[in-house]
């Protein structure tokens, strides 16, 4: 009986485990695929910046809307906030609401990059 015990505990951790790790490599995964857009779009408007992020939210499957996706540009700086909140079942049948934020912060070294 002890030894039944044991393994749904383990079982129970083991899922998640898994599942709060699948969260939180994608929400990685999103949030550097979009600094990668701002160091290397610095010629790209914000609004297809804004846009490709969102894109890259729903390959995810993330939830993320897009009045919760803002993308300015000031001269050289480029700066990107998205948030989004993704419920997670790391018990079966018990959801738990995960918050996932960024705030990414860049600048150009190309001179001349147009403001937009």
């Amino acid at each position: 009986m002890k030894t039944i015990f044991n393994l749904l505990i383990v079982g129970l951790l083991v899922n998640a485990t898994v599942r709060g790790g699948k969260a939180a490599w994608d929400y990685y995964e999103l949030k550097d695929s979009a600094l990668q857009l701002l160091t290397f779009g610095d010629r790209t408007p914000t609004s297809t910046l804004r846009t490709t992020i969102l894109k890259k939210a729903s390959e995810l499957n993330l939830p993320l809307a897009p009045e919760s996706v803002v993308v300015h540009r000031q001269g050289v700086r480029t700066w990107a906030q998205a948030s989004y909140v993704q419920t997670l079942e790391l018990l079966p049948n018990y959801p738990y609401p995960m918050k996932f934020s960024f705030n990414i912060d860049t600048y150009s070294l190309t001179p001349g990059v147009p403001e937009n």
